[in-house]
């Protein structure tokens, strides 16, 4: 796999110490299909809490330099890497309940609350990514 830009490197690092995440390793990748799904993602993250480490794995379409691409564009790969290491920061509440929880439940109850639990928490980190990537612009947060 390729490295990822050091534009990438750089901002999620910046991102990294304002999450407090100093105690995780963040390893990162390139590929053409994150999570083997091609269409509308731009990067996956793999948790392993029980050994603080993550891996994202960024869409190869991401760009090399910020000066290559429409700053609408660069908005958005930036709220992707803010919106990976907000789901590394609430991995610990994610893998009690996963680990906790549903393991005490049958499989197809387990499957239920995995779909559930997806469900409440990627609206909820796609929120917070907004909401940090506006204080980081200087504007007063509002989600629409």
């Amino acid at each position: 796999m390729e490295t990822v830009p050091e534009w990438v490197t750089s901002y999620l690092e910046m991102w990294r110490r304002k999450l407090y995440l100093f105690e995780w390793e963040i390893t990162t990748f390139i590929s053409p299909h994150p999570d083997n799904d091609p269409e509308g993602v731009r990067a996956i993250v793999t948790l392993y809490p029980a050994i603080l480490q993550a891996n994202i794995v960024f869409k190869d379409d991401i760009p090399a330099m910020l000066e290559d691409v429409e700053p609408g564009e660069i908005r958005g790969w930036k709220k992707t890497i803010i919106h990976e290491l907000v789901h590394i920061r609430l991995a610990d509440i994610t893998e009690y309940v996963q680990g906790d929880i549903f393991s005490e439940l049958s499989p197809g109850a387990g499957s239920l609350a995995q779909k559930n639990l997806t469900r409440q928490v990627e609206p909820t980190v796609e929120i917070l990514s907004e909401i940090l990537l506006q204080l980081e612009e200087g504007v007063s947060p509002e989600y629409s």
